[in-house]
């Protein structure tokens, strides 16, 4: 893919985490998953700046030696706590004086390790062709919009309206996508009138491997990475 000058990849990858501490800096392989991300997004040739913003010196230094850059420096206290939004991150980084001509960026998670670069460069096209935004995107599988039901304080009822029919068959029903987190990309005009990483013109990319889908949020999703990496990338 041709490098766009003004088109830039961010890496979020904050310090702490409840549920799996440090977690941006374990390992698969002989690579940290900081690492692993910083070297995708310069593979994939199509970001005149990879960016990585975190509050811990050491994930800065070990992607900044993979040629990922820190403009400004440590994230900001107040942009490093649980309840932070990445779109917060983002709106502030959009706003140095070294990224005011930025047409877009693309954000790429550390905590999905198998992200394909094909998959970074196609979200990163879509959104560049149509100047809007271009997530990827999972199937819920077994699972269809007509089935859905919530709660109405002590009963339930569906999540359509009640002429829709519940006893659909699955093959006529509506199939239900989530997104999948691998990576995001927006147009900067588009993301600052919407305020959002989605929006109401975003262009999926839908992911079937399952490998790719793995996101890494606690101790089990980090021990079946370690398996897969193990059992697909160690034995070729």
């Amino acid at each position: 893919m041709n490098r766009d000058s003004n088109w830039i990849a961010i890496i979020p990858a904050r310090q702490g985490s409840k549920r799996l501490p440090n977690k941006n800096l374990l390992k698969l392989g002989d690579l940290s998953l900081i690492e692993i991300a910083v070297k995708k997004a310069i593979q994939s040739k199509a970001f005149s700046k990879v960016l990585i913003s975190s509050d811990s010196s050491e994930i800065i230094n070990k992607a900044c030696k993979l040629g990922a850059e820190a403009v400004g420096g440590l994230r900001k206290k107040e942009l490093s706590g649980d309840h932070i939004k990445t779109i917060d991150v983002v709106k502030d980084l959009l706003r140095m004086e070294e990224l005011k001509k930025v047409n877009g960026f693309t954000i790429v998670q550390c905590t999905s390790p198998f992200t394909s670069i094909n998959t970074i460069n196609e979200v990163t096209n879509n959104a560049k062709i149509s100047n809007t935004s271009s997530i990827s995107i999972k199937r819920i599988e077994h699972t269809y919009l007509e089935w859905l039901l919530i709660k109405n304080e002590k009963y339930i009822k569906p999540i359509m309206s009640e002429t829709s029919n519940s006893n659909i068959r699955s093959q006529d029903a509506t199939e239900i996508f989530s997104p999948s987190g691998n990576a995001y990309s927006v147009n900067k005009s588009y993301f600052l009138k919407y305020d959002s990483l989605i929006g109401p013109e975003s262009i999926p990319f839908l992911i079937e491997n399952k490998d790719e889908l793995i996101d890494i949020d606690n101790k089990e999703d980090y021990e079946k990475a370690l398996s897969i990496f193990k059992n697909k990338f160690l034995k070729k």
